[in-house]
C-alpha cells in the first residue's frame, strides 16, 4: 500500500548478497538490484594473515599482516610471556563492498628487536586469537677488517681496526665484546666499543714476518669472528752520530 506521495515502505529482513528488486504498477514495472553488505565485527573478518621470517639483528626487518573485512583488536609481539609491542587496530564496523572486501594491509619494521624467539598475534577484542605466527631474531655474522702491518723490532705498535656487520656491511656500530691477537706466542687484548677496537703492544725484536691472528669474541647479538694477516718487523734505524 502506497501513502498519499505514492511511496510504499516495505521491511524486509535478507542475507548478505544481490537481489533483484521488481517494483509494478498498472503497467509499469521497474527493477533494480539491492546489494546487502555482510557485517564482520571482531572475531568475524575472513582472510587473516601474518607474514613473518627470521631475520639477522640490525637488519630491516619487516613483518606483514592484514585481513578482509573489519576488525577491532590488536597486533601484538610477545617474547617468552611478555608484550614487547601492542598496536591498536579498529576498522570499523561494515564492509565497504561485498563483492570487493574491505581488505587492510599493514606492516611492522623494526631493526631493533634483540637476538631471541618472538611471537605475533592478531588478537579481537572479545580475546579471540585470531591469527599467530612466529620468527627468530638471529646472530649477525662478522668480519674483521685487518690488513698487513709494519713495525720496527722492539718498538710499540697500535693496531686499530673495526668489526664488519658480514650482512649489510660497514661497521658492526652496536657490536661491543673483546678482541684478542696473538703474535709470537703472545696474546694481547682491547675491549670493543661501537664496533671499533685498538691494541698497543710491543713488536718482536726478531727480524721476520710474523703470523698473526686477530680474534672478536663476539656478543649477544652478534657473531665472533677471526681473521689472520702479516706482520712485518725490520730493524730500527740506526741514528747518525753527529760530527
Amino acid at each position: 500500500v502506497t501513502d498519499s506521495n505514492g511511496y510504499a515502505t516495505l521491511k524486509i529482513h535478507l542475507k548478505a548478497g544481490i537481489y533483484t528488486v521488481t517494483a509494478k504498477y498498472e503497467n509499469i514495472i521497474k527493477s533494480n538490484k539491492i546489494y546487502v553488505n555482510p557485517v564482520y565485527v571482531g572475531n568475524k573478518c575472513r582472510n587473516v594473515y601474518i607474514s613473518a621470517v627470521n631475520e639477522y639483528y640490525n637488519q630491516n626487518m619487516k613483518i606483514n599482516y592484514g585481513w578482509e573485512g573489519n576488525l577491532d583488536g590488536y597486533f601484538k609481539i610477545f617474547k617468552g610471556n611478555s608484550v614487547i609491542y601492542n598496536k591498536r587496530i579498529n576498522t570499523g564496523s561494515n564492509v565497504s563492498d561485498y563483492f570487493e572486501y574491505s581488505k587492510h594491509d599493514y606492516n611492522y619494521a623494526n631493526n631493533q628487536l634483540s637476538v631471541g624467539s618472538y611471537t605475533v598475534k592478531l588478537v579481537a577484542d572479545d580475546g579471540t586469537i585470531l591469527k599467530t605466527s612466529s620468527f627468530k631474531i638471529i646472530k649477525t655474522p662478522t668480519e674483521l677488517s685487518i690488513g698487513s702491518k709494519k713495525a720496527k723490532s722492539g718498538k710499540k705498535i697500535t693496531i686499530s681496526s673495526y668489526v664488519l656487520d658480514d650482512i649489510m656491511g660497514g661497521c658492526a656500530k652496536k657490536a661491543n665484546g673483546k678482541v684478542t691477537l696473538k703474535v709470537n706466542g703472545k696474546s694481547y687484548s682491547a675491549n670493543v666499543k661501537n664496533g671499533k677496537f685498538s691494541i698497543s703492544f710491543k713488536s718482536p725484536t726478531k727480524t721476520k714476518k710474523y703470523s698473526c691472528k686477530l680474534t672478536y669474541s663476539g656478543n649477544s647479538n652478534y657473531k665472533g669472528s677471526s681473521n689472520k694477516f702479516t706482520l712485518s718487523v725490520k730493524k730500527k734505524k740506526k741514528k747518525k752520530k753527529k760530527k
